[in-house]
């Protein structure tokens, strides 16, 4: 994730890194974490339909885990 976070905003990558980072992030159920790094993207795009998917998807998955405990 440190590498990750290397890419700003306007580099070739930075997107990509982020939908990375953010995936990372939900596989190790960091959604608060993961929220933010898609935020992040939603920042510079926010009608980005495939990032407002991201996000929801972590959501429910955060309110999936949190309903189970």
């Amino acid at each position: 994730l440190k590498e990750i976070e290397k890419f700003e905003r306007g580099q070739e990558f930075f997107d990509e890194s982020r939908v990375l980072g953010a995936l990372a992030l939900q596989q190790a159920k960091r959604y608060p974490e993961a929220l933010a790094m898609v935020d992040e993207l939603l920042k510079g795009k926010p009608n980005e339909a495939k990032y407002l998917s991201l996000r929801l998807a972590i959501e429910r998955e955060a309110e999936d885990l949190a309903a189970a405990e």
